[in-house]
């Protein structure tokens, strides 16, 4: 494995300031940025290249199988997925092999992470899994994780320990220490964050940025190992971690089902006491009088003076009658249509309109035009 370049000794729980980490950092930067920029850019065509063969190949599959329509484009997206999480864990790898090597060169490094991708893959995975278990978990634990695990990579790499160990070895070295590892990543995390809200070519300068990341927590990483040689036995496994992890996942559907059995029932229990009030007696009533309907057209299609024929009768001859409502200073009309009923509703509405159908909850009124509202009978003041 490729051990870690010389670093300047420093106390053992003594970090180096902030700025020192950025100097030594940019100066790495400068002496290796073909290299990492060779790595990213053969990363970024491998990895186009994969996904575009799958797509391609589903494609052609589907051409060739029509019957396997449905199944093909799933497996060639799954395949492209894969693919690409590949070309992305073997990268990554390679980029913090170079960050570590001496003599850093782009062969070396892609040769060196070739046999080492399922273990990191797993390392990722192990580590996603704890950490967004952590923030699920009431965020603060996944603030915590984020801090003790982020140097699993560089314990993977430089001292080959695999799994929970590299993530548990990560811990050992930020103990103690905490609080100055996690105000130098911030540092470097708001940076980052800074370089990509510039306006259009921030994303473009935060894909150059990321060599310069990898190098500072490299650099850091140096610092925390320099006092703390690996140990001869695998680190101590904290079993809480992975249980605040796992609970992590359980806590959101625990709320979830609480909420549906204790919450929401409530709330349709409430909602089955509302009616919805028709369209009509929503408006305001006017001061002289109320709401009038002209009458529904007769069985026999004729359309008695001043209504409108409903649906399947003739249409008048004379003008559509609106409705309208009296000027504040006349008399409210009382003539209403022949066949049509008044009801007054206990808002102080009054509707005219004939009733078309009935139940024990409520009815429904017609008005001329064909219009139909039903009203529910607590709605209802009197019907003349």
């Amino acid at each position: 494995m490729t051990e870690p370049a010389a670093s300047t000794p420093t106390a053992p729980d003594r970090l180096p300031p902030i700025g020192v980490l950025f100097s030594e950092s940019f100066q790495l930067y400068k002496s290796r940025a073909l290299t990492f920029f060779g790595i990213l850019l053969i990363g970024a065509v491998v990895a186009v290249a994969a996904a575009g063969f799958c797509a391609a190949l589903g494609f052609a599959l589907t051409r060739v199988l029509p019957a396997g329509k449905p199944v093909i484009p799933l497996i060639a997206s799954s395949a492209a997925v894969l693919a690409v999480v590949y070309v992305i864990c073997r990268f990554q790898l390679a980029l913090v092999g170079a960050a570590l090597a001496e003599k850093p060169g782009i062969g070396e490094a892609l040769r060196s992470s070739s046999k080492s991708v399922p273990s990191f893959l797993w390392l990722g995975i192990l580590t996603a899994f704890l950490v967004f278990g952590g923030f699920l978990f009431f965020v603060i634990p996944g603030i915590l994780f984020t801090v003790w695990f982020w140097f699993a990579p560089f314990v993977f790499v430089a001292e080959g320990t695999r799994g929970s160990r590299a993530l548990f070895r990560s811990k050992a070295l930020v103990a103690g220490r905490w609080w100055g590892v996690a105000l130098r990543l911030l540092s470097v995390t708001a940076l980052s964050i800074l370089i990509a809200a510039i306006p259009f070519i921030g994303p473009f300068l935060d894909l150059l940025f990321i060599p310069f990341g990898t190098l500072f927590a490299c650099a850091l990483y140096r610092q925390l190992a320099a006092g703390r040689p690996a140990p001869a036995e695998p680190p101590r496994k904290s079993f809480l971690v992975f249980v605040i992890g796992i609970l992590g996942y359980l806590v959101l559907p625990g709320l979830m089902i609480f909420l549906a059995f204790a919450v929401f029932p409530g709330v349709l229990k409430s909602l089955k006491h509302l009616s919805l009030r028709p369209v009509l007696s929503a408006i305001p009533a006017p001061a002289a009088g109320g709401l009038y309907l002209p009458a529904p057209a007769s069985r026999s299609g004729n359309v008695p003076s001043g209504g409108v024929a409903g649906a399947g009768g003739a249409r008048p001859s004379q003008e559509p009658v609106t409705v309208s409502t009296p000027e504040p200073d006349l008399p409210s009309p009382t003539a209403r249509s022949k066949g049509s009923v008044s009801i007054i509703l206990k808002n102080g509405h009054r509707l005219y309109g004939r009733i078309v159908e009935e139940d024990p909850q409520g009815l429904w009124l017609e008005a001329g035009d064909g219009a139909r509202v039903y009203l529910a009978r607590e709605e209802i003041e009197k019907t003349q």
